[in-house]
């Protein structure tokens, strides 16, 4: 009855052409897949090298530092306020802090310091260590080494960042194995992937407010004698991921829905051509090619070629 199926379309080709279809779909969805694939391996790069800071005396590794604090040498100026009812104390602070000239950076997991007697940065997980970089207690009379381990300890966790680092390696992971998004360990991939974006985002947002609160609290308890800010570089690095793991989602999360209404509107079209109702089935194709164009083809469905 369907032996000369193919011609009651006229010129219709089947977006389920057996030969043509497939090839297309899967040259479609590696490129999508490879290209979800590199960013997700740039936002791993930038995450370690953002959590793998101050953890080395490196060319660039004292370079990647949360917080920095260090002394003014009596450059900061006294701040007038009627709210100030010991002003001596700024006095004094600024007189113990004029020979002090040790700056420290902290990382996640390791402390750098430098002063006027080393000229390379000195950096370390071990607190006694650092705390023979400044000349004494001259060097630093505040304690800032001691400070700053201090706030490594109690203000920054490298766990939430390490965690969204491994979820985003396990999506690539997926992501390389999985054949189409119809497998089922797509949706997976996109549960990891969005998931590794939140804690990400968190991360970023807690390491963000405790480097601007904890510079804040140093800069005004200190009078500004001792000088924090946070660091630059690992903003850059942190943001730049959490932009990378966003621009995935949405694309994993896109591709994901739109393969799934390729597939059920390919599979009306085979109830329709099951039924024998040609009409309806020639005016699916029609429609579907108004909206995705003849470049986007359907899976081959090798039974047809047999009608």
């Amino acid at each position: 009855m369907f032996g000369n199926f193919p011609n009651m379309f006229g010129n219709f080709r089947p977006y389920f052409n057996p030969g043509f279809g497939p090839r297309l779909l899967r040259e479609r969805t590696i490129h999508h897949r490879h290209l979800v694939v590199f960013i997700l391996g740039l936002a791993v790069i930038l995450m370690s090298i953002l959590i793998s800071g101050c953890s080395s005396s490196s060319a660039q590794g004292p370079n990647l530092y949360l917080l920095e604090v260090k002394y003014s040498q009596g450059d900061s100026a006294q701040t007038k306020s009627a709210g100030i009812v010991n002003d001596t104390m700024y006095d004094t602070l600024k007189d113990q802090t004029a020979d002090a000239d040790v700056t420290v950076r902290v990382g996640y997991f390791g402390i750098c310091a430098k002063s006027d007697n080393h000229d390379s940065w000195s950096c370390s997980t071990n607190m006694t260590q650092i705390a023979e970089v400044p000349s004494g207690g001259e060097g630093d009379p505040l304690n800032m080494v001691y400070l700053a381990f201090q706030l490594k300890s109690s203000s920054y966790s490298p766990w939430i960042m390490i965690i969204s680092t491994a979820l985003a390696f396990a999506t690539m992971v997926l992501i390389c194995c999985i054949k189409t998004p119809e497998s089922a360990g797509y949706p997976l991939s996109v549960c990891l992937s969005i998931l590794g974006f939140v804690l990400n985002l968190l991360a970023m947002t807690w390491q963000q407010t405790s480097a601007v609160t904890a510079a804040a609290a140093i800069n005004n308890l200190t009078e500004s004698t001792a000088k924090a800010r946070p660091g630059t570089s690992v903003a850059g690095l942190g943001w730049t991921s959490v932009i990378f793991q966003a621009i995935c989602c949405v694309s994993l999360i896109i591709i994901y829905f739109s393969d799934r209404r390729i597939a059920r509107e390919n599979s009306d079209i085979e109830s329709a051509i099951a039924h024998g109702d040609t009409h309806a089935a020639q005016a699916m194709a029609d429609k579907f090619d108004a909206d995705h164009g003849h470049g986007h083809h359907r899976p081959a469905m090798g039974h047809h070629h047999h009608l």
